[in-house]
């Protein structure tokens, strides 16, 4: 269903837009206060989900033993929370610094996306089930993992052009 949407909603931006689309479809609409209101408020929700999105791996730097032995500035939870203020920072600094970083999320995106959307659930679903597996479901979870890394492939060649032709590196 998810990506029914996603599919239609592309495919509508594209059609109202054509190949001057941008990459984030916000920015093809008229400069006014409510496009405004609403590229602030989708800032706003994109600020917020990066600590969601990072909770797991900040638990797993605090769960390291080289985290622990880090000297005590303050209290256990200030130290935390100044460890994860500086790999925010960071993260930022880095977005800003490397130029097109869009593009170097794109090709990021190629092979995680690809990996945790085609691959892990199939190869997790056959390690947890495989007593259960049907030989038709065998072959169907291989042509589903082939699928998305062919669509995977696809993507990398697409994003490693799109660097190539914005870096000038194309002949």
């Amino acid at each position: 269903m998810v990506t029914g949407m996603i599919i239609v909603f592309g495919t509508t931006c594209y059609e109202a837009y054509g190949e001057t689309i941008e990459d984030v479809v916000t920015l093809n609409l008229p400069h006014n206060g409510l496009t405004s209101t609403l590229q602030t408020l989708y800032c706003f929700a994109i600020i917020g989900s990066v600590p969601i999105m990072l909770t797991v791996p900040f638990n797993n730097i605090e769960d390291m033993p080289c985290f622990k032995r880090l000297p005590h500035l303050c209290s256990e939870k200030w130290n935390r929370y100044l460890m994860r203020i500086t790999i925010m920072v960071l993260i930022a600094i880095v977005a800003c610094l490397v130029p097109n970083f869009g593009l170097f999320l794109n090709l990021v995106g190629c092979f995680v996306s690809t990996a945790l959307t085609f691959i892990f659930p199939v190869l997790f679903y056959e390690k947890t089930h495989e007593n259960e597996i049907t030989a038709a479901r065998k072959k169907c979870h291989v042509a589903l993992v082939l699928s998305g890394v062919f669509c995977g492939a696809i993507s990398i060649f697409m994003s490693v052009g799109e660097i190539i032709a914005e870096s000038g590196l194309s002949g």
